[in-house]
């Protein structure tokens, strides 16, 4: 996962398929690797692939407190980034 404020990765893991539970994890390490201070609400932005748009993570993000933004289809973004992560 890429910070947008810092523009730095914070977390990434390779994965034979792309399930809600590898980005819950990748979550968790980009969650446990940022500066984030009590108070900040990070967002994240995802493209609308399965893993991003499942029910699953969705639950997962709510009681995390993390606003999820997908983007426009066709639209050239990476497959997802955190702001509000640091600065």
């Amino acid at each position: 996962m890429l910070d947008d404020y810092s523009r730095y990765i914070l977390a990434w893991e390779l994965c034979p398929g792309m399930q809600a539970t590898d980005v819950e994890r990748t979550v968790q390490s980009t969650l446990k690797a940022s500066s984030l201070k009590s108070g900040q609400r990070p967002r994240m932005l995802s493209d609308n692939g399965s893993a991003y748009v499942s029910g699953y993570l969705n639950q997962y993000l709510k009681r995390k407190i993390i606003e999820h933004i997908r983007r426009r289809r066709f639209t050239p973004w990476p497959r997802a980034k955190l702001s509000g992560i640091t600065g």
